[in-house]
Protein backbone atom coordinates (compact mmCIF):
# COMPACT_ATOMS: atom_id res chain seq x y z
CA UNK A 1 0.00 0.00 0.00
CA UNK A 2 0.97 3.59 -0.52
CA UNK A 3 1.63 5.69 2.56
CA UNK A 4 0.33 9.26 2.84
CA UNK A 5 3.90 10.52 2.33
CA UNK A 6 4.27 8.49 -0.88
CA UNK A 7 0.86 9.61 -2.12
CA UNK A 8 1.77 13.27 -1.53
CA UNK A 9 4.76 12.84 -3.88
CA UNK A 10 2.48 11.84 -6.76
CA UNK A 11 -0.91 13.39 -5.93
CA UNK A 12 -0.70 15.77 -8.90
CA UNK A 13 -1.26 12.73 -11.14
CA UNK A 14 -4.72 12.15 -9.65
CA UNK A 15 -7.75 14.34 -10.42
CA UNK A 16 -9.28 16.45 -7.65
CA UNK A 17 -12.75 15.18 -6.75
CA UNK A 18 -15.67 17.44 -5.93
CA UNK A 19 -18.46 16.06 -3.78
CA UNK A 20 -18.33 12.92 -1.64
CA UNK A 21 -14.69 12.08 -1.07
CA UNK A 22 -13.03 8.78 -0.39
CA UNK A 23 -9.93 9.02 1.70
CA UNK A 24 -7.07 10.11 -0.56
CA UNK A 25 -5.43 6.72 -0.57
CA UNK A 26 -8.50 4.50 -0.91
CA UNK A 27 -8.70 4.37 -4.70
CA UNK A 28 -5.01 3.81 -5.58
CA UNK A 29 -4.59 1.40 -2.67
CA UNK A 30 -7.71 -0.52 -3.70
CA UNK A 31 -6.20 -0.98 -7.16
CA UNK A 32 -2.89 -2.13 -5.68
CA UNK A 33 -4.78 -4.57 -3.43
CA UNK A 34 -6.66 -6.09 -6.38
CA UNK A 35 -3.46 -6.36 -8.46
CA UNK A 36 -1.44 -7.93 -5.65
CA UNK A 37 -4.12 -10.38 -4.52
CA UNK A 38 -5.84 -11.15 -7.80
CA UNK A 39 -9.27 -10.84 -6.25
CA UNK A 40 -12.53 -9.84 -7.90
CA UNK A 41 -13.70 -6.27 -7.37
CA UNK A 42 -16.71 -7.54 -5.42
CA UNK A 43 -14.31 -9.13 -2.92
CA UNK A 44 -12.51 -5.85 -2.20
CA UNK A 45 -12.32 -5.33 1.59
CA UNK A 46 -14.81 -2.75 2.91
CA UNK A 47 -11.96 -0.63 4.32
CA UNK A 48 -11.34 0.70 0.79
CA UNK A 49 -14.97 1.77 0.34
CA UNK A 50 -17.71 0.62 -2.01
CA UNK A 51 -16.17 -1.72 -4.59
CA UNK A 52 -18.40 -0.46 -7.42
CA UNK A 53 -17.60 3.21 -6.78
CA UNK A 54 -13.88 2.45 -6.81
CA UNK A 55 -14.17 0.25 -9.90
CA UNK A 56 -16.09 2.93 -11.84
CA UNK A 57 -13.60 5.62 -10.82
CA UNK A 58 -10.64 3.48 -11.86
CA UNK A 59 -12.27 2.72 -15.21
CA UNK A 60 -12.71 6.45 -15.83
CA UNK A 61 -9.13 7.13 -14.81
CA UNK A 62 -7.91 4.35 -17.08
CA UNK A 63 -9.77 5.76 -20.09
CA UNK A 64 -8.43 9.27 -19.40
CA UNK A 65 -4.82 8.10 -18.96
CA UNK A 66 -4.71 9.00 -15.26
CA UNK A 67 -3.55 5.52 -14.17
CA UNK A 68 -0.77 5.40 -16.73
CA UNK A 69 0.46 8.84 -15.66
CA UNK A 70 0.21 7.94 -11.96
CA UNK A 71 2.05 4.62 -12.28
CA UNK A 72 4.78 6.18 -14.41
CA UNK A 73 5.25 8.85 -11.76
CA UNK A 74 5.29 6.23 -8.98
CA UNK A 75 8.05 4.39 -10.85
CA UNK A 76 10.04 7.55 -11.62
CA UNK A 77 10.06 8.43 -7.91
CA UNK A 78 11.08 4.82 -7.07
CA UNK A 79 8.01 4.32 -4.90
CA UNK A 80 7.01 1.15 -6.73
CA UNK A 81 8.65 -0.91 -9.44
CA UNK A 82 6.44 -2.42 -12.12
CA UNK A 83 7.86 -4.15 -15.14
CA UNK A 84 5.37 -6.32 -16.95
CA UNK A 85 6.78 -7.78 -20.11
CA UNK A 86 4.30 -9.94 -21.96
CA UNK A 87 4.02 -10.98 -25.59
CA UNK A 88 0.78 -12.56 -26.76
CA UNK A 89 0.84 -14.91 -29.73
CA UNK A 90 -2.46 -15.49 -31.55
CA UNK A 91 -4.13 -15.79 -34.94
CA UNK A 92 -7.52 -15.37 -36.51
CA UNK A 93 -9.12 -16.48 -39.75
CA UNK A 94 -10.04 -13.76 -42.16
CA UNK A 95 -13.42 -14.30 -43.74
CA UNK A 96 -13.29 -13.47 -47.44
CA UNK A 97 -16.15 -13.14 -49.90
CA UNK A 98 -16.27 -16.16 -52.27
CA UNK A 99 -15.35 -13.90 -55.20
CA UNK A 100 -12.10 -13.05 -53.43
CA UNK A 101 -11.10 -16.67 -52.79
CA UNK A 102 -11.03 -17.78 -56.41
CA UNK A 103 -14.43 -19.48 -56.35
CA UNK A 104 -15.98 -20.12 -59.72
CA UNK A 105 -17.84 -17.09 -60.93
CA UNK A 106 -21.11 -17.00 -62.86
CA UNK A 107 -19.38 -15.23 -65.72
CA UNK A 108 -17.19 -17.69 -67.57
CA UNK A 109 -16.51 -20.00 -64.61
CA UNK A 110 -12.92 -18.76 -64.44
CA UNK A 111 -10.95 -19.40 -61.26
CA UNK A 112 -8.59 -16.84 -59.77
CA UNK A 113 -5.16 -16.59 -61.34
CA UNK A 114 -3.72 -16.45 -57.81
CA UNK A 115 -3.80 -19.89 -56.12
CA UNK A 116 -3.09 -18.43 -52.67
CA UNK A 117 -6.34 -16.45 -52.95
CA UNK A 118 -8.24 -19.74 -53.10
CA UNK A 119 -7.54 -20.38 -49.40
CA UNK A 120 -8.98 -18.73 -46.31
CA UNK A 121 -6.07 -16.65 -44.99
CA UNK A 122 -5.02 -16.37 -41.34
CA UNK A 123 -3.72 -13.24 -39.68
CA UNK A 124 -1.02 -14.22 -37.17
CA UNK A 125 0.17 -11.72 -34.64
CA UNK A 126 2.51 -11.19 -31.73
CA UNK A 127 1.59 -8.19 -29.61
CA UNK A 128 2.80 -6.53 -26.44
CA UNK A 129 0.57 -4.69 -24.00
CA UNK A 130 0.63 -1.59 -26.22
CA UNK A 131 1.18 -2.53 -29.85
CA UNK A 132 1.73 -5.16 -32.49
CA UNK A 133 5.28 -6.43 -32.41
CA UNK A 134 5.19 -8.77 -35.41
CA UNK A 135 2.53 -10.13 -37.71
CA UNK A 136 2.12 -12.27 -40.82
CA UNK A 137 -0.52 -13.44 -43.23
CA UNK A 138 -0.59 -17.16 -43.96
CA UNK A 139 -2.75 -19.70 -45.78
CA UNK A 140 -5.54 -21.00 -43.56
CA UNK A 141 -4.32 -24.58 -43.61
CA UNK A 142 -0.71 -23.64 -42.67
CA UNK A 143 -1.32 -24.28 -38.97
CA UNK A 144 -0.82 -21.94 -36.04
CA UNK A 145 2.21 -23.70 -34.52
CA UNK A 146 4.61 -23.28 -37.46
CA UNK A 147 3.42 -19.72 -38.07
CA UNK A 148 3.86 -18.87 -34.40
CA UNK A 149 7.42 -20.20 -34.47
CA UNK A 150 8.14 -18.01 -37.51
CA UNK A 151 6.84 -14.98 -35.61
CA UNK A 152 8.96 -15.84 -32.57
CA UNK A 153 12.01 -16.14 -34.82
CA UNK A 154 11.18 -12.72 -36.26
CA UNK A 155 11.09 -11.24 -32.74
CA UNK A 156 14.53 -12.63 -31.94
CA UNK A 157 16.07 -13.42 -28.57
CA UNK A 158 15.20 -11.38 -25.52
CA UNK A 159 17.70 -10.32 -22.89
CA UNK A 160 15.11 -9.56 -20.21
CA UNK A 161 12.31 -11.59 -18.62
CA UNK A 162 9.39 -11.67 -21.08
CA UNK A 163 6.34 -13.88 -20.62
CA UNK A 164 4.78 -15.47 -23.70
CA UNK A 165 1.02 -16.02 -23.74
CA UNK A 166 -0.25 -18.48 -26.31
CA UNK A 167 -3.35 -20.61 -26.65
CA UNK A 168 -3.58 -24.37 -27.25
CA UNK A 169 -3.02 -23.95 -30.99
CA UNK A 170 0.62 -23.07 -30.25
CA UNK A 171 1.18 -25.68 -27.56
CA UNK A 172 3.72 -28.30 -28.36
CA UNK A 173 7.31 -29.12 -27.63
CA UNK A 174 8.68 -27.36 -30.73
CA UNK A 175 7.10 -23.97 -29.91
CA UNK A 176 7.81 -24.22 -26.18
CA UNK A 177 11.45 -25.23 -26.75
CA UNK A 178 12.00 -22.42 -29.26
CA UNK A 179 10.44 -19.89 -26.88
CA UNK A 180 12.60 -21.03 -23.96
CA UNK A 181 15.76 -21.06 -26.10
CA UNK A 182 15.03 -17.47 -27.12
CA UNK A 183 14.62 -16.37 -23.50
CA UNK A 184 10.80 -16.22 -23.33
CA UNK A 185 8.81 -17.77 -20.49
CA UNK A 186 5.85 -19.72 -21.96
Amino acid sequence: ELTLEQYNQVKEAFPIRVGKQHKQLDVPNALIYVLENGCKWRCLPKEYGNWNTIYVRLRRWSKKGVLQKAFLLLQEKNIIQISVRIISLDSTSIKVHPDGTGALKNMGNKQSEYPVAAETPNFNGAASDRDAVAFSLSPGQAGDGPQGRKLLSTLGKTSRQVFLLMDKAYEGDATRTLAENMGYIP
